[in-house]
């Protein structure tokens, strides 16, 4: 399983998902970003779906532009989502309607990813994906605000990160090549060397 899911990856995951919270939630994330502990504390209230943006509490305190078609994946699940006074916007599908834990996540991802043959499908993975996208800001349909500059500055630095990281690993595989080069090098050497030896020791004879 690489860290960061292709296009093509992430629409095989779509196309397997089939429950509206789950695909909900992966969406979310691959379109924001999120944390896991700000994912299972969003609340349904989170949510401003006149200017599409998520407010998000905690120690990253911020606002998110959503894409347009993580607000329909949304709307979706929330269509079907339990009544119930729990405020939280993922929740428990069997026995006890509750908060989603970190937990509960991680065995949604691994279930999804196993179906799609992505497995092991994890949290990091995508939000590797999301810092990996192409001017994630951009994307959205709505421009972001004077606010979302900082998110923006935060997006970008995480881009560069990860243009760093595949750069790295390109330098990495180039500097595990030389040795390769270097035995090839040896090897034509002492094929040629023996080559003369035996035409000079045929000439004596």
């Amino acid at each position: 399983m690489h860290d960061v899911l292709e296009s093509q990856s992430q629409n095989q995951l779509f196309l397997n998902i089939d429950n509206p919270r789950d695909k909900a939630l992966v969406k979310l994330v691959l379109d924001t970003g999120l944390y896991v502990n700000e994912l299972v504390s969003l609340h349904v209230q989170s949510i401003d779906w006149a200017h599409y943006t998520l407010s998000i509490e905690g120690k990253r305190k911020r606002e998110e532009p959503l894409h347009k078609d993580t607000i329909l994946v949304l709307k979706n699940w929330l269509d079907q989502r339990p009544k119930t006074t729990k405020p939280y916007l993922f929740l428990t599908l069997k026995g006890e309607i509750d908060q989603l834990s970190s937990r509960g996540v991680d065995r949604i991802l691994r279930k999804w990813g196993a179906k799609s043959n992505l497995a092991p499908l994890n949290f990091r993975t995508l939000r590797n994906t999301y810092k990996c996208q192409t001017d994630p800001l951009q994307q959205k349909d709505i421009p972001p605000n004077p606010s979302s500059s900082e998110q923006f500055d935060r997006v970008s630095e995480e881009k560069k990160s990860c243009s760093k990281s595949s750069t790295l690993s390109s330098r990495l595989e180039k500097k595990i090549s030389k040795p390769h080069a270097i035995i090839l090098v040896i090897l034509v050497f002492g094929f040629v060397f023996n080559f003369l030896f035996k035409s000079l020791f045929s000439d004596d004879t």
